[in-house]
């Protein structure tokens, strides 16, 4: 019974340290909290980095995408980073509210990683946001700073089959609650909650499907 509650704690504990470092459409940023003025940043290690704003499915609207930083500038700008010990703009864009600037920065020869991810960006007309840090994965992933969850998509369920049950615990799926596209999920098997919404795609980018039985 003790270690009954034990597992049922680490997993509600787990759940909300999660919480607090993807927004609530599964972006990589705390959007949700006030970041980037609403605009989420999403990543994977097939595509890299794109900005989407805050227009949102379950209010009737469609995210507009306000630009991308492709994976292979971010591994270069990456890997000069290390090799200079010297911080690498990698691009910007035009968020919502102003300038969104994409950064390797430089750690240190004995941090992990030697160079960060940083982005530099509004929340509102006029009024910067504090600078947001997270860091690429030796997978190719990425994760917030100081955490090993890897915040990339990794497969896939088409949108309308959301009866199927979370490994290992039986909780239903939540998705985007759509009625087409594709749920974009990955596996948390470090905290073994299961399948973990990533976040929603009009179309399939060519992620594996989920192998989503109990």
């Amino acid at each position: 019974m003790v270690r009954s509650m034990v597992r049922v704690l680490v997993v509600v504990l787990a759940l909300l340290a999660l919480a607090g470092v993807v927004s609530a459409d599964g972006g990589i940023n705390g959007s949700a909290n006030g970041y980037f003025g609403g605009d989420s940043l999403f990543c994977s290690a097939a595509r890299g980095c794109w900005l989407l704003n805050g227009n949102r499915p379950a209010n009737g609207s469609v995210p507009a995408l306000l630009g991308e930083f492709p994976q292979a500038d971010i591994q270069a700008a990456l890997t000069t980073c290390a090799a200079n010990a010297t911080n690498v703009i990698i691009g910007t864009i035009e968020g919502t509210y102003g300038p969104f600037t994409l950064s390797a920065v430089y750690d240190g020869p004995n941090a992990d990683p030697v160079c960060s991810l940083q982005v530099n960006a509004f929340e509102a007309v006029g009024k910067e946001s504090k600078p947001y840090s997270f860091k690429p994965m030796a997978s190719g992933g990425y994760a917030p700073m100081g955490s090993s969850v890897d915040l990339s998509a990794e497969c896939f369920i088409q949108a309308q089959a959301r009866n199927a049950s979370v490994r290992p615990f039986g909780y239903k799926v939540i998705g985007s609650g759509k009625a087409d596209g594709y749920d974009l999920f990955r596996y948390e098997t470090d905290m073994m909650l299961g399948l973990l919404f990533v976040r929603w795609s009009e179309t399939n980018e060519g992620l594996p499907e989920c192998d989503y039985t109990v």
